[in-house]
């Protein structure tokens, strides 16, 4: 064995783009192994109805196992008598299924741990000849912007919703030997790897997140320092809880609202003109609510807003703000919070703004207390739907907001605003990550950056 890499390489033009000239293309009907076609579309949609499923057998692949890159999900089977009438559309190790419905061209890769089945109407299954192209190697490159773009560009109407096998057979794939392929594949699948593993710490930091949100916001626990009493008769003794109508709270805890501890009334942003947008000062409106927590003031829109509107619309460090409509009941009235900033920012009317007395609550706590169950129960509930969701002041007035001491607000908000900036870090780095990796594909997938690969030479080069 030795460590195989072509350094000067020389390169050509082809259909998709300049590549090593020792990287000849294929189209992928060329690439089918004698056994069975290259590709292969799902059933007619008659061949699989609901009616025909059963409890277990044999399994039938669709989209939704494409979409979460998980060959395990979904419950849908069929008996042996329609397996061997679908056997031509059968999966097996090394197929890669393509769904043709809201991918954006992501496939799957069939592993030896897959269940037997067949694939569904919305799916096409790619068959290779193993001698001639790995199957990860032909899932980094169709996933690539290299071919994406190519289908986008040669697609009918330009959209990739029509993609089908006719139009998939005569798409040519560079390609490099097998050992380089593998050894692509392989760089690749551990950035993946990688990426897997900080999505799945990000989702455990959150839930953690949300679990510790619940308890401390409700009091079911309470930091040590404020857990018992520290002076008087009590001193010493763990603080005990009261009826409420919010159900069991710590005795010390008071039921208040937002009118309750706002320092001025509730007010509704400016009318937004599109034409007035490009410059002028930040504007906050709806898609930036759900976008980070706190609001990004760096990537607001600019507004060129008067003077008049200035004055009246001004924001100041820990105002929190509601949505005031959205498409879907959960959307609303959901609520975020305006970090300390240099810069002059102003709020449209689609929007509420709640300014919170800093003598009786900190706007941080508050703004987290606004997206607790106890609170989101109520503005959903006392939402109004039409052709969407909307909600007024009076409902957000009376918002419940559980309240201890001052110091027991704080000391709550920075607990979670520290798991917050750790669960950001993390995203950051998976940011970072997912560029890293696009890079990775644009200079491997082209030929740009060769890997040194393993290949077996013959004995008159001295291999051995």
């Amino acid at each position: 064995m030795k460590d195989h890499i072509r350094q000067n390489q020389n390169f050509y033009q082809a259909e998709l783009g300049e590549f090593p000239s020792d990287w000849p293309e294929a189209t992928l009907n060329e690439l089918n192994s004698g056994q069975s076609p290259a590709l292969k579309a799902g059933p007619f949609g008659s061949s699989l109805t609901k009616d025909i499923y059963v409890k277990s057998g044999f399994k039938v692949y669709g989209q939704e196992q494409v979409i979460r890159g998980d060959l395990t999900y979904g419950n849908y089977f069929i008996d042996e008598k329609k397996y061997r009438e679908l056997k031509s559309c059968a999966v097996t190790e090394g197929d890669i299924l393509l769904s043709l419905v809201g991918t954006a061209g992501k496939l799957l890769v069939v592993n030896s741990s897959a269940k037997a089945g067949v694939i569904n109407p919305r799916l096409i299954r790619f068959r290779f000849d193993s001698k001639k192209i790995s199957s990860n190697f032909f899932k980094y490159m169709f996933e690539s912007e290299i071919v994406q773009n190519h289908l986008e560009t040669s697609a009918q109407g330009g959209t990739m919703a029509v993609l089908n096998a006719g139009m998939l057979k005569n798409l040519p794939i560079p390609l490099p030997v097998l050992p380089e392929q593998t050894t692509i594949a392989n760089a690749l699948s551990d950035v993946d790897a990688l990426l897997t593993e900080l999505e799945n710490l990000i989702d455990k930091k959150q839930a953690i997140k949300t679990a510790t949100m619940q308890q401390l916001l409700t009091g079911k626990t309470r930091l040590p320092q404020f857990a018992t009493y520290t002076e008087g008769e009590k001193q010493g003794h763990k603080k005990g809880t009261k009826p409420s109508e919010l159900g069991e709270i710590p005795e010390d805890w008071d039921v208040s609202t937002i009118a309750d501890i706002s320092l001025v009334p509730m007010q509704n942003g400016l009318f937004y003109e599109p034409a007035r947008k490009g410059k002028g000062v930040p504007l906050i409106n709806v898609s930036d609510m759900y976008t980070s927590a706190p609001i990004s003031v760096e990537s607001l829109e600019l507004f060129n807003a008067s003077k008049t509107e200035l004055k009246a619309f001004k924001v100041n460090e820990g105002d929190l703000f509601f949505t005031r409509s959205s498409i879907v009941p959960n959307g609303i009235a959901f609520c975020n919070v305006l970090p300390k900033s240099d810069k002059k920012v102003v709020f449209d009317s689609h929007l509420i703004r709640v300014r919170v007395n800093p003598k009786i609550a900190d706007y941080n706590y508050v703004y987290l207390n606004c997206l607790a169950k106890h609170s989101r129960l109520h503005l959903i509930a006392n939402s109004k739907t039409a052709t969407m969701t909307t909600i007024d002041q009076k409902a957000i007035n009376c918002c419940p907001v559980l309240l201890p001491c001052k110091e027991e607000q704080t000391a709550i908000a920075t607990i979670l605003s520290d798991m917050d900036n750790e669960i950001q870090t993390l995203e950051q780095r998976l940011t970072k990550t997912r560029q890293i990796k696009q890079g990775m594909m644009q200079q491997l997938l082209t030929g740009r950056t060769r890997l040194p690969f393993k290949s077996l030479e013959t004995e008159q080069d001295g291999g051995s």
